[in-house]
């Protein structure tokens, strides 16, 4: 069999698998009769020797890839062969040496064959041997990618993070949006012996990821949320304890609760944590001051578990924002790796500012209907048929008279009023329901969501088209990341911003803190809607009292804490649950001053559905820790204030966002200190948004979607894809691409209604192929008549003139449908000239007319 091989091998290297067909006759002889050997053989009794010389290039190692190519040459098997993930056959893996040898990472064996070190990948279990730091080529990461998630290979930034990871170093990632971060902690996780614990901050996100690993085929992965029940927390963590999950998704909260750090305590007895992922890491600063204080206490949770290397990513941060995560995580400036640029060139930036009085609903169905349509190059029934879209608002499901019209369910019941289809979307929905929507848009099931901002954070979903914004952001790290949900495909993406800017006189008579309005639910000086920045300071005045009631509430918590305590070091107190975020902030800035040594959740003690008061277990410093009050309240009301103070700059930095006249990308990459430069992105709305003139990329990448719709529509003898490729191609000048691609198509078969299509479409518009365009655009409503009579309208539309759409329409006038005759008429002015047409469509209100006629009596005619 090794003999075999060798002799394929010899031929192999020379040519790709798709140029087999096309050997010369002689070696294809020979290599025909080689492969019917090979494909006969079981898979499992392979064993591949090296020919000598070869210099283990990319053509050798990927023989999976290769093999089930040539096989369908030979057998007409389109099934695409892969790994045998069950199988514990030694398959021919490249081996991954430690460090420590200095060797290559392929080796190969003295009789020629490839060394085998991870038999079974992805694994289903832990593994108790000792851990190890790998080192990973560029090639061999690439090459394990294809094979175990089928991508293309490696993104930029991707190697150098999973490199460090496998070395044990610490990491700060800031990757772009739709950039891959997740890969970076589950491909390390796969390959360290250990458990994997990748803390998420949102339910949605971790379901996500999850359900994407299971229809990867890696097993040996599961999550914790509270939409789980008891006893399906129980067989999890049991399964935790057997070995049988390597990579385990939990929120920050889950981390503190002490029944839970019990049991990894006992699983790290024989299954160590290798090591410890912070998805979405901005949510560190952005949250952890904020509602989610169990984030700041990550440092000291990773310290318990003998301090695995720590990989925390994000999409968009900050100077600020990077030093406060690196410093709440203990980690140093060199474990920050930034990307070459944080520009997504693909997704053009739009703000509409509203005058006062004018309707923002009315506004958003403009934007949506018209606007968006205008900017992609695209009809709306395009956009929605093949990409979606969504619509971020400030407020959930509010009952109040100035808050509703901007609450998620409000939002989506006005636009499915005007004829749009979406669903609202929010963390107040049932458990059941919020995941039925969430996976009903992601499988496309319709194409627009109206959410909070709870939705979309890392979700994997590319075909998002435009983003709204309605209402302004509270920071710009929040407005780029929710922006970067579209575009991950690649192609044109618009995000827009509809907000309505805050007044003149408002900004003069609150010069520094909250405004007036922070209280409120309506404008101090209008009586009506709150501007965006009003909206964003209410929901900022709700974590953040004033000074005067900060110092009041600490010291009220102060005293709460010192009858706990009855003059002990260590005691238990109930947090109510309207409390519970606030009073760990306060513990947690308590323990930074020193006068509390720990502090632990015990349980969380169910009040409804929602609710959850909270049994904690502080130990103090010192018996007398908290005597000194006035000191202590003083520090703590200080530090919120600076973080009040540092909220405010954020909703003043985007304030002048929004209200700039200069170039938007230029104004985002200063704020992120980005590498990339730009005078005119010609991308915006301040530059004007152009598909020729923006960034070479964004065009590079148009185009090749609409290439590889073509090639779609082709090969599934779509017409409904022709037409939405046309619409799509606008002005990109790839119309000699589409024809000349079509007419080789219709030489193959003569009656693909796409081909049929596209050629005569565009041959139409030239007067010397125009003849052979009619005769293809023929065929092409035959077929629609026959089989498709609803794409006629669309059909008719798309001809480039009166005369070439009567002469087209002439043969067909009796057969045509009252929708495709309306169209066809539209298109055929002035009607005096095409009285036919006109007359077709005008029938049956002729015979309806003389029908009555006739039942007048002659001589009242």
């Amino acid at each position: 069999m090794q003999k075999t091989i060798a002799v394929i091998f010899r031929h192999l290297l020379s040519f790709k698998a798709s140029r087999v067909q096309r050997l010369p006759g002689s070696p294809r002889q020979v290599l025909a009769g080689d492969l019917a050997r090979l494909a006969a053989t079981p898979m499992d009794s392979w064993r591949f020797q090296v020919p000598p010389g070869t210099g283990l290039n990319k053509a050798l190692v990927d023989l999976f890839a290769l093999y089930a190519a040539i096989r369908y040459c030979y057998t007409g098997e389109k099934t695409r062969l892969h790994l045998n993930r069950n199988s514990q056959t030694q398959f021919p893996w490249l081996e991954i040496l430690p460090l420590e040898k200095q060797a290559d990472s392929i080796a190969v064996n003295p009789d020629g064959s490839l060394a085998c070190f991870l038999p079974s990948l992805p694994p289903g279990r832990c593994s108790s041997y000792q851990q190890k730091k790998f080192h990973l080529t560029p090639e061999l990461t690439s090459w394990l990618v294809e094979k175990i998630w089928s991508f293309a290979g490696l993104r930029p930034g991707q190697h150098a993070i999973i490199e460090r990871l496998c070395q044990g170093k610490n990491t700060l990632a800031i990757l772009p949006t739709g950039a891959g971060k997740s890969m970076c902690f589950q491909f390390p996780a796969l390959l360290l012996p250990g458990i994997t614990l990748v803390v998420s901050p949102l339910k949605s996100l971790m379901r996500d990821q999850f359900v994407n690993l299971v229809k990867t085929g890696i097993r040996g992965a599961d999550y914790i949320d509270s939409s789980k029940t008891a006893e399906e927390k129980a067989a999890v963590l049991n399964k935790l304890k057997s070995g049988e999950i390597k990579l385990l998704y939990l929120s920050p909260e889950r981390l503190q609760i002490e029944s839970f750090q019990q049991q990894l305590t006992e699983t790290m007895a024989t299954y160590p944590v290798s090591l410890f992922a912070i998805d979405e890491a901005h949510c560190i600063s952005e949250w952890g001051h904020d509602f989610r204080p169990s984030y700041l206490r990550l440092r000291h949770f990773v310290s318990q578990l003998k301090s695995p290397p720590i990989c925390a990513l994000t999409a968009t941060a900050s100077r600020y924002v990077r030093q406060d995560i690196l410093t709440l995580l203990g980690l140093n400036t060199q474990d920050l790796i930034t990307p070459g640029t944080l520009d997504r060139k693909e997704i053009s930036l739009q703000v509409r500012l509203l005058d006062q009085g004018e309707d923002i609903h009315q506004e958003l169905i403009n934007m949506v209907s018209t606007e968006i349509p205008q900017v992609l190059g695209r009809s709306l029934a395009d956009i929605h048929r093949y990409g979606a879209g969504v619509i971020f608002t400030p407020y959930a499901a509010p009952q109040g008279r100035y808050t509703q019209p901007m609450g998620s369910e409000e939002i989506s019941r006005v636009l499915r009023d005007n004829g749009l289809e979406c669903q609202h979307y929010h963390s107040q929905l049932p458990d059941p329901r919020r995941i039925a929507i969430q996976d009903q848009f992601k499988e496309n099931a319709f194409p627009l969501l109206v959410a909070t901002k709870g939705y979309g954070m890392g979700i994997d979903k590319e075909n998002i088209d435009y983003i709204v914004h309605l209402s302004s952001p509270a920071s710009l790290e929040a407005y780029y990341q929710e922006a970067g949900r579209a575009g991950r495909d690649g192609e044109h993406a618009h995000s827009v911003i509809i907000a309505r800017p805050r007044l003149d006189k408002c900004l003069q008579a609150a010069r520094s803190g909250l405004p007036d309005c922070c209280r409120g639910w309506q404008c101090e000086y209008t009586g009506g809607e709150k501007c965006s920045y009003g909206i964003q300071a209410g929901l900022l005045a709700l974590e953040y009292p004033s000074e005067q009631e900060t110092l009041r509430h600490f010291t009220s918590f102060l005293n709460k804490l010192a009858a706990s305590a009855q003059g002990g070091r260590r005691f238990r107190y109930i947090c109510p649950s309207r409390q519970s975020a606030l009073q760990q902030k306060y513990l947690y800035y308590l323990e930074q001053l020193g006068a509390v040594r720990e502090y632990t959740i015990l349980e969380y003690r169910k009040i409804d559905s929602t609710q959850f008061d909270l049994l904690l277990e502080v130990e103090l410093a010192a018996a007398d820790s908290l005597e000194n009050k006035y000191w202590l309240a003083n520090k703590v009301a200080e530090r919120i204030e600076i973080y009040k103070a540092q909220k405010l700059n954020m909703l003043d930095t985007v304030q002048r966002y929004i209200k700039t006249d200069t170039c938007r990308r230029r104004f985002l990459m200063q704020y992120f200190g980005d590498i990339t430069r730009y005078e005119r992105c010609n991308f915006c709305d301040c530059d004007g948004i152009s598909l020729e003139a923006a960034p070479e990329a964004v065009r590079a990448a148009s185009i090749s979607g609409c290439l590889q719709l073509l090639e779609d529509a082709l090969a599934q003898q779509d017409l409904s894809l022709a037409l939405a490729l046309t619409n799509r191609a606008g002005s990109m000048e790839i119309e000699d691409d589409i024809t000349v691609r079509s007419m080789r198509e219709l030489e193959d078969r003569p009656y693909n209604p796409a081909a049929l299509f596209l050629a005569g479409i565009y041959s139409c518009r030239s007067p010397d192929t125009q003849a052979y365009g009619l005769r293809n655009l023929q065929g092409a409503v035959d077929v629609a008549l026959a089989d498709f009579p609803q794409l006629l309208p669309e059909i008719f539309a798309q001809l480039p003139g009166p005369e070439l759409a009567y002469t087209l329409a002439g043969k067909y006038l009796n057969r045509l449908g009252l929708a495709a005759l309306s169209q066809l008429a539209m298109t055929l002015d002035p009607p005096e000239q095409f009285p036919d047409v006109h007359l077709a469509l005008l029938l049956p209100s002729l015979q309806q007319i003389n029908h009555v006629l006739m039942e007048v009596p002659a001589h009242d005619r």
